[in-house]
Order: structure tokens, then sequence, then C-alpha cells
């Protein structure tokens, strides 16, 4: 019995101890300042030479998944979340190994309190504004937006869209992107249709729009409803139109996708035009009087036809001439955390296992996909990675459930370690005082 007690009470004195040493180290950042670190964090891993260094790489992708964690914390906590110094210096020594300016990162912090236990002593610099977008890098050129999740797959050629539903049709279906199909980045063939195409007067506005739309398409909650079209521009518009942020299931259409793409993009280069949820002849109609020119040297055709021209560039708006559909060009950039399906060569003659510039087949493998013998996908479709995308699906999801399970788990296993101790100490007192009398 004295043995249990001794162990009780030491168990007692470790927690209080360590919870005390923690509280004294830990120092409130608030999300902005948490958000504009993991926009450096998720930029430098897509750098060559972190690409080449594969362990940190790693310590790169761990440190954006702590960071997203943090930033939710900060979502539920005020807008603040309480982390030890020495975390974040890590993430810092990480960045500064990518050859990130750790200084600009520091510069652009926008508050930063540090807390005793007490809470009392705070440090604020109020005058610091957070990391933003509008600057030039050496991977994406000027731009309002660096994307988080692109790549750059030279000599091919991409395109971004709102596509279909887990039903391939365009009403009904359930909420975020069910078969890594419905909102997505693809090469350029596939589609029928005659289109023309709409460029912006500033690169960079074109460049924020494919970006943005770019980044949208590879997160899972986003995906295809034309009756529930405009549920992504609402919840998108919540997380401060962070596409990256959004975890709430939503849905949008071809057109709404587009519209909100040029919506954020006009916000952050500060263009004063009220942009609304335009369908497909709502665009041929109203984009010229927001900036965009038919791009006459390119001409109609299919998407085909229009990436033959070698005259595509990122961030053009390609709409069907009658009520249908419509795209923006990606270039050469596709999501990074997948394997890129080659495509019509952008630049030059095409490439190995693609298409020449011409638009002729050279891929057995496309050949099988036009006769539709594949697991998914629709008729004339590219999709490379659409055998595997419900499996990958299925197992993300059982690995979220497994880790919503465990961390359920520990939580319980933590309250009944802290009740015991707690109702084991209050018997020892009792014992003691009983002793006592």
């Amino acid at each position: 019995m004295n043995k249990i007690k001794k162990i009780l009470t030491i168990m007692l004195i470790i927690y209080i101890i360590f919870n005390y040493l923690y509280s004294i180290n830990a120092t409130e950042y608030t999300k902005e300042y948490l958000v504009a670190l993991k926009e450096n964090v998720d930029i430098s891993i897509n750098k060559e030479n972190v690409s080449a260094d594969i362990v940190l790489q790693s310590n790169l992708q761990g440190n954006s998944q702590q960071l997203e964690s943090w930033i939710n914390a900060a979502n539920t906590n005020g807008g603040k979340t309480e982390i030890l110094e020495s975390e974040i210096k890590n993430i810092e020594e990480n960045l500064k190994q990518a050859g990130t300016d750790i200084t600009t990162v520091n510069n652009n912090q926008n508050e930063k309190q540090v807390t005793s236990t007490q809470h009392s002593s705070q440090s604020t610099s109020n005058n610091q504004q957070v990391v933003n977008n509008n600057q030039e890098t050496s991977d994406f050129g000027e731009t309002y937006y660096i994307p988080k999740n692109l790549k750059k797959v030279p000599g091919n050629l991409y395109k971004v869209e709102a596509k279909i539903n887990e039903f391939n049709k365009t009403v009904g279906g359930k909420a975020g992107d069910q078969t890594g199909n419905e909102v997505r980045i693809m090469p350029f063939p596939g589609d029928k249709r005659i289109f023309s195409v709409f460029r912006h007067s500033d690169p960079k506005v074109a460049r924020t729009i494919a970006y943005y739309l770019g980044d949208a398409a590879s997160n899972e909650y986003i995906g295809y409803d034309q009756p529930d079209r405009d549920s992504f521009d609402i919840e998108v518009a919540k997380v401060n139109y962070e596409p990256m942020n959004l975890t709430t299931p939503c849905n949008t259409d071809c057109s709404a996708f587009v519209s909100t793409g040029i919506k954020f993009a006009f916000m952050k280069a500060g263009i004063n035009k009220k942009v609304s949820l335009m369908n497909t002849t709502d665009l041929r109609r109203d984009l010229p009087g927001l900036g965009f020119t038919e791009v006459a040297d390119i001409g109609r055709g299919t998407p085909e036809q229009l990436a033959s021209t070698q005259k595509m560039q990122i961030g053009d708006i390609a709409v069907t001439i009658s009520k249908g559909h419509t795209f923006v060009c990606m270039g050469d950039y596709y999501i990074a955390s997948e394997t890129p399906p080659l495509s019509p060569g952008a630049y030059g003659n095409g490439t190995s296992g693609g298409y020449t510039a011409e638009g002729e087949e050279i891929d057995d493998k496309q050949n099988i996909d036009e006769k539709n013998f594949r697991f998914s996908g629709l008729p004339g479709d590219v999709t490379y990675e659409g055998e595997l995308t419900p499996i990958r699906n299925f197992f993300a999801k059982i690995g979220d459930f497994i880790d919503y399970l465990l961390g359920l788990i520990f939580l319980v296993i933590k309250i009944i370690i802290i009740g015991f101790v707690n109702i084991a100490y209050n018997i020892f007192l009792s014992i003691v005082s009983l002793m006592k009398k």
C-alpha cells in the first residue's frame, strides 16, 4: 500500500512539474504568424534543393502538418495558441537549411506574446505585417498567390476544372470530391466541344487565378454539384479564401469555380470590380468587362487544338462557344503530391510518352483510355491516376478514422489517469488526517 501511495505521489508531482515547466517555456503565437510560417514551409518543400534532400523534405512536410494542427488549435482558441519556442526554432532551422530567408518570416510576424504561468509579460510587434504573397519567386513567377501544393512539370500542359460528380452527373452526390476526379488538374485532350480563350491584361492576375484554383483542385473537400455550386465560394470565404485551409465539404461547378478564382485574384490585386458566380453564358458576356480579351491568334477549337497552337498561357480561361463548360490553363504546373500524367507539350514538340505539339497520340496507355478501358473517369478523359483514386480515398478515410479513434482513446486514458491520481491523492490526505486523530 505504501509503495502505491509513493508511486501515485511521484506521478502527481511529475505531472505538476511538467505542466509548470511547459507553461513557463510556452510562447503564445497568433494564427496569422503560424499561417505565414506555414506558407514559407510549403514553398520550401517544392524547392529543387529540398527535393534532392529526402530527410529535409520529410522534416519540412512534418513541420507543415504540425503547423496545420497549431493553426486549427488557434482557430478554436481566439486566434492564438501556446507552443514551445524550441519547436518554432526547429522549424526555422529547417527553413534556414532549405535556403529560405528566415528574417522575412520573423519580420513579418503579426503578433507574438511571451507568457508565464500568470500570462503577465507580453511583447507584441503590432507594426509588422504577415507575410503576403505579393512577391516574385523563381518557381512561380510574379503572382499575388503562391501555391502550396503545385510543382512544375516542364514540357507538359495542364488545365484545371470542376468537371462532374461521383456519379458522372452534374446534379446530386455528396459534398466534397468523392473520387478525386470531380475537381482536378489534367492534360488538355478529352473534350470535343469548341472553346475560345480569354486572357487578362495583367499576367500577374492570370497566374494568381491558375495557382489559386490549382491548389483548390488538390483539396478533397471541394466537389461538384450544380445545385450546390455556391457552397465552395461561401466556405472558402470563411477561411480567408485560403483553399488549402478549407476542411468543410462543399461543392462547385465549372463556371462557379472559375468565378471564385477571378474574385480572389481581383481581391489580392486590389481590382475594384464585382465578380458574381457566373455561368458559362455569363462568362462569355462578362469577361471582357472584367479586363479579359478573347485571344484571336489562338482561335477557336477543341482543347487539343488549342494546345496544338503552343500559344496557351497560364491563367487563360477557355469557355465553350455555346452553353457548356469552362476551364483554366495551368501551364506546366501540376499537383505536387501526385504523380503527373504526361500531356501535350506546351513548348517544343512534346515529351516522351505524351503528345506531340500537334496532338498526335504516342502513348499506348492513352489509346486504351480513349476506348474507356479503365477503373474510373469519363470517356475521352486522361486520368492515369483514376485506377487508384477510389482505393487511395478509401484508405485515407480509414487512416483519418484511426487517427481520430486513437486521439479519443488517449484523451480518455489521460482523463482516467488524472482523475485516478486526484482521487488517490484525496484518499491519501484523508488517511493521513485520520491517522493524526
